[in-house]
């Protein structure tokens, strides 16, 4: 059994996640020889609601790096597509639109520098980050909206990593988040919530 989640929260996670991580927890004692979690905090927050522990181990993700990896090139080319020069600060997000990634939190973040007028850009890469996105577009003042490239879900998370300055996590809720991992391969510094096995 592989175990991927760690907060389960009412009103945050769906009742039937929540039911079925509880059904899982009482078929611990009975089927699974090992139970692999990707995180210290995926393990410790399963074995809270009933997990069994003697069973536990935890294997931290992979990641290729030769795919994620210090690129120059790709980084200008990401940059030139986004109409940046190599001087202009670039502070990026990647991740899909969902409540854990807690959007307010970031969406404040970005309207208070931009208020503040400090000299940045911001892009937001994933599912659902787009202008059409209505929630995420209320949660934007109008000037955050002209500093915010909103690129949507891309294949090219690489030279993504490679392109900004500085990534940013403001989840409420992870395991173990890859993206801090495959930033950090592109040797993109980073800035996160401490969430899940983050810090």
């Amino acid at each position: 059994m592989g175990v991927h989640q760690s907060n389960l929260a009412r009103g945050e996670s769906k009742r039937s996640t929540i039911w079925v991580a509880k059904l899982n927890a009482l078929l611990s004692r009975f089927v699974p020889d090992r139970i692999i979690y990707c995180a210290e905090k995926a393990r410790s927050v399963q074995e809270d609601i009933g997990y069994v522990a003697s069973k536990g181990a935890v294997v931290q993700n992979g990641y290729d790096v030769d795919d994620f990896a210090v690129d120059m090139a790709s980084r200008a080319t990401f940059r030139q597509q986004l109409a940046l020069t190599e001087h202009e600060f670039l502070v990026g997000h990647v991740g899909r639109y969902h409540p854990f990634k807690d959007y307010p939190t970031l969406t404040s973040a970005i309207n208070t520098l931009v208020q503040s007028d400090v000299s940045c850009t911001f892009t937001l890469v994933g599912h659902e980050l787009t202008r059409e996105n209505k929630d995420l577009m209320e949660q934007l003042t109008d000037e955050s909206k002209k500093a915010v490239k909103l690129l949507g879900r891309r294949s090219d998370v690489p030279a993504v990593m490679n392109g900004m300055d500085l990534f940013v996590l403001s989840s409420a809720s992870e395991a173990f988040p890859n993206v801090l991992n495959e930033a950090m391969a592109c040797g993109t510094p980073c800035v996160t919530t401490d969430v899940g096995d983050a810090a």
